[in-house]
């Protein structure tokens, strides 16, 4: 596979797998749209470039910021959004059929334990990979199902 030059040496990591199988990653708009593809990396030198920020920080120069973040599950992203706030923002899941596209490795914290990275090689169309998009409206749905049989999650966003 060929990388991004952007990557820094070692990356993505050794221990890292194959990707395959369905990837889930929350999206900003309604409907498939590259730009909720982009990494943490290239959202941070797109406001350098516009210079909303002077330079890249260093949180964002790693090689996890180069991947994109994802889960395994539907319901691993959909309990992700009900414990961040931030994640509850999002407007869409979008499922992707990840096989022979990438390496993938799972990248826990404290909030997110079923987190995974997933680190995309030169020239694929991520458009030709997508299975199906649920919007916020499908998801409340879930949220609602969740909620119901998981009490655990009702008022942890705060963690």
């Amino acid at each position: 596979m060929r990388w991004p030059s952007n990557y820094p040496e070692g990356c993505p990591p050794a221990d890292s797998y194959n990707a395959d199988g369905r990837l889930f990653r929350l999206a900003n708009r309604s409907s498939y749209a590259p730009q909720d593809f982009l990494s943490a990396y290239a959202l941070e030198v797109k406001r350098v470039d516009k210079g909303t920020i002077p330079e890249i920080r260093d949180e964002y120069s790693n090689c996890q910021a180069r991947g994109l973040s994802v889960y395994r599950t539907y319901e691993d992203t959909v309990k992700a959004m009900l414990k961040i706030p931030s994640l509850s923002k999002k407007k869409a899941l979008v499922e992707v059929d990840s096989n022979q596209t990438g390496l993938l490795k799972n990248t826990p914290n404290k909030r997110n334990p079923r987190h995974y990275t997933w680190w995309i090689p030169n020239d694929i169309d991520l458009g030709s990979k997508v299975i199906s998009v649920h919007t916020k409206g499908q998801l409340r749905e879930s949220l609602n199902r969740l909620i119901e049989q998981d009490g655990e999650l009702v008022g942890n966003s705060n963690d």
